[in-house]
């Protein structure tokens, strides 16, 4: 049974690279995948990254699948350090152009006389067919952001349901998108919809905002509350298409 907590974006995706590396799917447990550095996502989405954890929430699928990916093949690697034996700290880095950026962790205090020693924990499996990276390394201290290719579908091919996902859009499609889906919402006759710009350092969020204010559609926007993605979606009420008559 896959945990209801997954989006079913990261259903999909899971279920394709578990055929790919001949491991069980998501269970009600989670998915977990054993390796050199083992990777394992929980039903709270916990992603675990060898000793390195750090929670997402369901807005955040597409940086789950962005790390998951760098982890599970090669683009991230953990680097653990221990004094006489004794875990001391690690360390998240990702690999950018050749580079391996400082994704957090706990590097360990400097000990007089004391040197730690380090062990460099990576999968060097290769990526399944089909896979294709992006350009990680745009948003400080989550650098594995963009990791994969986007593979956005346009805006004709979204479902119209009140609900959009900013998370696959390149930021220069991304006012086209929100116009052409509040269109689209009110030509069926729907008022009411959220836009997931997920929480980040909140560039996404202010380009959202600056549309929405300028958009005559628009009769209000708030930050979602409880249940509705906290400040990593916006909440839109459109007016009526009749209003005028």
């Amino acid at each position: 049974m896959v945990p209801s907590s997954f989006p079913a974006v990261l259903v999909t995706q899971l279920a394709q690279w578990s055929a790919a590396l001949e491991v069980a799917e998501p269970s009600d447990e989670g998915w977990t995948v054993a390796g050199p550095l083992p990777v394992a996502l929980s039903a709270t989405l916990e992603v675990n990254v060898g000793p390195w954890c750090h929670e997402f929430d369901a807005d955040d699928a597409l940086e789950i699948l962005d790390l998951l990916a760098a982890a599970l093949f090669g683009r991230a690697r953990v680097v653990a350090y221990a004094h006489r034996g004794a875990p001391a700290g690690h360390r998240l880095e990702i690999e950018v152009d050749g580079r391996w950026l400082d994704a957090g962790g706990r590097a360990p205090r400097r000990r007089l006389l004391r040197a730690p020693t380090s062990k460099v924990l990576i999968n060097e499996r290769p990526a399944p067919k089909g896979l294709s990276w992006g350009t990680p390394g745009r948003l400080p201290g989550a650098p594995w952001v963009g990791m994969l290719a986007d593979a956005a579908p346009g805006p004709g091919e979204l479902p119209i349901d009140g609900e959009l996902d900013l998370h696959p859009f390149k930021p220069k499609e991304v006012r086209g998108v929100v116009e052409a889906y509040i269109d689209a919402c009110l030509e069926r006759g729907l008022t009411e919809l959220r836009l997931v710009h997920g929480k980040g350092v909140g560039n996404l969020r202010r380009t959202v905002h600056a549309l929405l204010e300028r958009h005559p559609g628009v009769a209000a926007f708030r930050l979602g509350g409880m249940g509705e993605g906290s400040w990593g979606a916006t909440v839109v009420t459109l007016h009526p298409p009749d209003r005028g008559a």
